[in-house]
């Protein structure tokens, strides 16, 4: 259905809910005083037009929120994947790729506005949905990624990170994945949606790289290999290998200092160069799946 989402329907659905009650209040009072215009000359007693327009701004009042409750209910999950695929183009190839992906995204959204929750709630459950498809299916394609565009993922992770060192549970929680609906809240609130934007879209990048031209994977890098090239570089910065610790066994680490090992790990990969940077993430992906 999203395919040909009437575009009137994707601007209605684009604006915030006091301007969509005011445009719609203003329509319902204009059909009001539209229908009470013929009546209007047979009706010499009564002001009559008078007494429309005060049922005009009380139906104003009342019956928006219940239009926009119906469309909601009729095209909101449409309104979303639309939305998505202008937002993200990459998610147009995704969601063709694997349609499984469009279908749980549709049916989440179609359960929580089933379930009430609409407007900046609803948003944010939106944006959380999407950071976990996006997020499962870049653990997918990252082997066959253009190493540039993995290392420039990798980086701007670090920054990221960087800038929640002072909010360890958040900055543990997003490193590990865990992004519910109060972690996202609470990272436009301490990001600001541009930065997280950005993140996603280097996500988006990983994956249409693996989706335009797959790299043919390099022989992975063995366990002690990687354990030389991380030694050397954590020792050029002055840190040490053993925090590393804190991303095998998080359970036994608080969030500070799953934090701390989270920066300084993207912080190394971040400064190889973009080759080397990749090939030992890549390797590690493959030695720690299951």
């Amino acid at each position: 259905m999203d395919a040909n989402l009437h575009p009137v329907l994707l601007f209605y659905f684009s604006m915030n809910e006091t301007m969509q009650s005011l445009l719609l209040g203003c329509l319902v009072l204009a059909v009001v005083l539209l229908a009470a215009l013929p009546f209007a000359g047979r009706v010499k007693k009564l002001p009559f037009m008078h007494l429309a327009l005060v049922a005009g701004l009380v139906a104003a009042f009342l019956v928006p929120q219940h239009i926009n409750r119906a469309l909601e209910l009729r095209y909101g999950d449409s309104v979303v994947i639309a939305t998505a695929k202008q937002q993200f183009p990459l998610f147009s190839k995704l969601f063709e790729q694997h349609p499984e992906a469009e279908r749980e995204l549709r049916s989440h959204v179609k359960a929580a506005i089933a379930d009430g929750i609409y407007g900046a709630e609803l948003a944010d459950l939106i944006t959380a949905k999407t950071a976990e498809i996006s997020g499962r299916y870049l653990q997918r394609y990252l082997p066959l990624a253009a190493d540039a565009a993995v290392h420039e993922n990798l980086s701007y992770s670090a920054e990221t990170l960087a800038r929640l060192r002072e909010n360890p549970a958040l900055c543990a929680a997003y490193a590990e994945g865990r992004i519910g609906h109060a972690e996202t809240a609470a990272l436009q609130k301490a990001l600001g949606q541009g930065a997280i934007d950005k993140s996603h879209h280097l996500q988006f990048e990983v994956i249409r790289t693996a989706l335009d031209s797959p790299v043919p994977p390099k022989t992975p890098l063995t366990t002690e290999e990687i354990q030389h090239i991380l030694y050397l570089a954590y020792s050029r910065k002055g840190l040490n290998l053993n925090g590393l610790a804190a991303l095998d066994t998080p359970e036994d680490f608080s969030e500070e200092e799953r934090c701390t090992a989270h920066i300084d790990f993207l912080t190394v990969l971040a400064d190889m160069p973009h080759d080397g940077a990749a090939h030992v993430f890549k390797s590690l992906m493959r030695l720690s799946a299951p």
